[in-house]
């Protein structure tokens, strides 16, 4: 691999709450630490991308309190929207983040930085948990690649288009997954589709392309692979994920918000 010539972070599934969520979870605080991280992370971090759930409910306060946050970060920053956000009051905090012109029904971006395109996908069902690309919004995608088929490009939405083993994720299969695989498999200049929505992070391929899904920066699901359906929620530290964007390959670190006690190696090591 090359030296990295860009660094992106992504954040996730924040639930900024004027309350711990369910008496619990201190969420402010989680997006406080991880734009502390971010703020501090050398080399300097050149976007950062938030895969949705920005809010807990929905709420014109949510979002105020979400944007007097955000407006802390060093870097620049997009968003799209989760299955807890509404549209009206995000457009209302961001305005300045949406464009009307790119899709009149969506909250979808097309942004260009540091040579790499990141096309952001509205995927939410207002008030329902599971996800959906529509004919509409996956032919928005499919002219977008179009338009620039040489030009490296990140999709960013919020819920995984593919199964996560995590049942209380799955039994809301995604609607119209097969035909953006179609899409995104016949783009050889898609390097990657980033997600949110899951709580965990994961990583598998999608369309043989490479697909990660950040943590949250407020609180986890927790690993189980068997099949039931998720009945808590857990405080495993908050995170988010790191891509280092080279030429050649793009490699993604999971990063902790918090420091943890440090030790020095052994010499030759």
């Amino acid at each position: 691999m090359t030296a990295h010539s860009m660094i992106v972070a992504q954040i996730s599934d924040c639930h900024v709450s004027l309350e711990p969520w369910r008496g619990v979870a201190d969420t402010i605080g989680g997006l406080k630490r991880a734009i502390a991280s971010i703020n501090a992370f050398v080399p300097r971090i050149s976007l950062v991308l938030v895969s949705g759930d920005l809010a807990a409910a929905g709420t014109a306060d949510e979002y105020r309190v979400a944007r007097e946050l955000l407006s802390s970060l060093v870097p620049p920053f997009c968003l799209i929207p989760g299955n807890h956000d509404l549209r009206a009051p995000m457009t209302s905090a961001f305005p300045e983040l949406f464009d009307a012109g790119l899709h009149p029904d969506f909250l979808c971006h097309d942004r260009l930085v540091g040579g790499t395109r990141f096309l952001g996908l509205d995927t939410i069902i207002e008030n329902q948990s599971g996800g959906e690309l529509c004919g509409r919004r996956l032919e928005w995608l499919e002219n977008k690649l179009a338009q620039q088929p040489d030009r490296d490009t990140v999709i960013v939405m919020h819920h995984p288009p593919f199964r996560t083993g995590l049942e209380i994720i799955d039994r809301h299969p995604f609607g119209g997954a097969g035909e953006f695989e179609r899409i995104v498999a016949a783009r050889p200049n898609v390097r990657g589709v980033w997600c949110g929505h899951a709580h965990r992070m994961m990583s598998t391929r999608c369309a043989g392309i490479p697909a990660y899904v950040a943590p949250s920066t407020g609180f986890q699901l927790p690993l189980d692979l068997t099949g039931e359906v998720a009945r808590t929620f857990n405080q495993e530290p908050p995170g988010y994920l790191v891509h280092a964007i080279a030429e050649d390959a793009i490699v993604t670190y999971p990063q902790l918000v918090d420091r943890f006690q440090e030790f020095p190696l052994r010499p030759g090591h």
